[in-house]
């Protein structure tokens, strides 16, 4: 559960992939991030050069490191669903 009474950090992403957490003045990794998502931090990514909010994509990213990491978080038949869900409701608009 995100923090109380906190704002909600801006994660900047720049052309070279690197990732700058505005609050501390540093470089983070995904990794970091992960931490942070672990301890209720609420932040949002956002890419520079386009201005793009990327924290979604940065969240499954997240996932798909997890999973790498040997760590299986979702069936295979709930990612059959979630890609047929999409995929209906796509086609929908």
């Amino acid at each position: 559960m995100p923090k109380q009474g906190t704002d909600r950090i801006v994660i900047r992403k720049y052309a070279n992939r690197r990732l700058y957490d505005t609050s501390k003045s540093r470089y983070v990794t995904i990794d970091d991030l992960t931490t942070m998502v672990k301890d209720g931090v609420d932040f949002r990514v956002i890419d520079i050069p386009s201005g793009e909010d990327l924290t979604r994509f940065t969240l499954v990213q997240i996932i798909l490191e997890i999973e790498s990491k040997g760590h299986k978080l979702l069936p295979v038949a709930v990612l059959q669903q979630l890609i047929r869900y999409l995929h209906t409701s796509l086609l929908r608009r």
